[in-house]
């Protein structure tokens, strides 16, 4: 298999996003960390509870994402859109606070979803179909 220029500047991109993470991805990391040692400190049936529950908040937010966009492979991704649907979003997440959170993440995670599924769809991927899905959730 060989890659285009282009798509080896893409990886090349991507490598050096995931081996040099932004100020927000660290920050977020050192966040996330006192979660992820409570959970680790649940029972296993409640941790697995929550992933299901997380697992199936995600299929609906994807699937209502991928409902509102017409299946046609190739079109260019509205990355625009995104970036300012998802700017908004947390504004009116941070003004509102912690009261917000309840719908400002549900929205905001469904923007995402919807910018990976149209970046799918511009690589002449078929959103409607399951793998896609799948791949957009991963």
């Amino acid at each position: 298999m060989s890659f285009s220029e282009d798509d080896r500047n893409e990886l090349q991109c991507a490598k050096n996003l995931l081996e040099n993470p932004g100020f927000v991805a660290k920050l977020t990391n050192i966040i996330g960390m006192p979660i992820e040692v409570a959970l680790a400190q649940l029972p296993n049936s409640i941790t697995k509870r929550i992933a299901g529950i997380t697992q199936s908040a995600l299929v609906k937010a994807l699937d209502a994402a991928v409902f509102t966009m017409k299946d046609m492979p190739g079109e260019g991704p509205s990355n625009l859109w995104h970036k300012t649907g998802i700017a908004v979003s947390g504004g009116i997440g941070g003004f509102f606070g912690f009261a917000g959170l309840s719908v400002e993440l549900p929205l905001s995670t469904s923007i995402m979803l919807r910018s990976i599924a149209d970046i799918a769809r511009s690589h002449e991927e078929r959103i409607d179909t399951d793998e896609a899905k799948q791949a957009c959730l991963a």
